[in-house]
């Protein structure tokens, strides 16, 4: 009897790369704590699970986090309402909505060697924000950043972004449960946080949290983003996103 054997290249994505999404929860389906978060701004708070806003030098923008459908695709998505808007963002302002991902796994991507693994981070958004996010990604074990504009058209049409992000042979990734990558979405950030290297691993540096951001999503009460279907995975090329049951 022949033996036949089947790659990965002769299955589906969805059969074939199960486990591939080093991001969790990134169809935003699992919500433990009580929806919509209101009034945040100055406060870091978690809302979806494993997503944490997070703020720096006590912004006086406001902003309600609930669950979103307008991204065609996802079970659900997270939808950022400004409530009262920072008309005039002060220098050291700074409002982001990060995922930490632990350090043991990512370690296979060999950043530090030479033989360091390119990856891939894809997400889907919808908003009617006319101005540019910052993907902003922070390897603290070896002090390391990356910055890359998210450009959005602001009309509300939905918008598939994916990045390739370079290995990086200058930092490693301790194995350990620490937190190994911050994968943070800058939404505003003041002039202090708005230069730095951009679209290369470079060593970390504060003024490189908004260094692609344009324009003032907390400018009007009238501006929203929802985004969702967020994956990282390794290699070169975004693949279909991962959906994953709940359990």
């Amino acid at each position: 009897m022949a033996i036949s054997t089947i790659g990965a290249s002769g299955l589906n994505s969805a059969v074939s790369q199960i486990g591939k999404n080093l991001v969790h929860n990134g169809e935003m389906a699992v919500s433990q704590r009580t929806l919509p978060v209101t009034g945040l701004g100055a406060a870091s708070e978690y809302t979806f699970d494993r997503w944490k806003y997070e703020s720096s030098g006590s912004p006086t923008g406001r902003h309600t986090i609930s669950r979103g459908t307008g991204i065609v695709g996802a079970a659900s998505s997270l939808r950022i309402d400004v409530t009262t808007a920072d008309s005039s963002l002060a220098t050291s302002a700074l409002y982001q909505m990060t995922q930490k991902i632990e350090a043991q796994d990512l370690h296979f991507l060999e950043f530090g060697s030479a033989t360091a693994k390119a990856f891939t981070i894809s997400f889907t958004m919808k908003s009617n924000f006319d101005g540019a996010f910052t993907l902003y990604l922070i390897a603290a074990d070896g002090s390391r950043s990356y910055a890359t504009p998210i450009n959005l058209t602001g009309d509300e049409s939905q918008e598939t972004f994916e990045f390739t992000i370079p290995g990086d042979t200058s930092g490693a990734f301790n194995f350990d449960n620490g937190v190994g990558l911050d994968l943070m979405i800058t939404l505003a950030a003041g002039s202090g946080f708005a230069g730095g290297t951009q679209n290369a691993w470079a060593a970390s540096n504060n003024n490189m949290y908004g260094a692609s951001n344009s324009g003032n999503f907390f400018s009007s009460t009238d501006n929203y983003v929802e985004f969702s279907l967020v994956q990282l995975e390794v290699g070169s090329v975004a693949t279909d996103f991962e959906h994953e049951p709940v359990s």
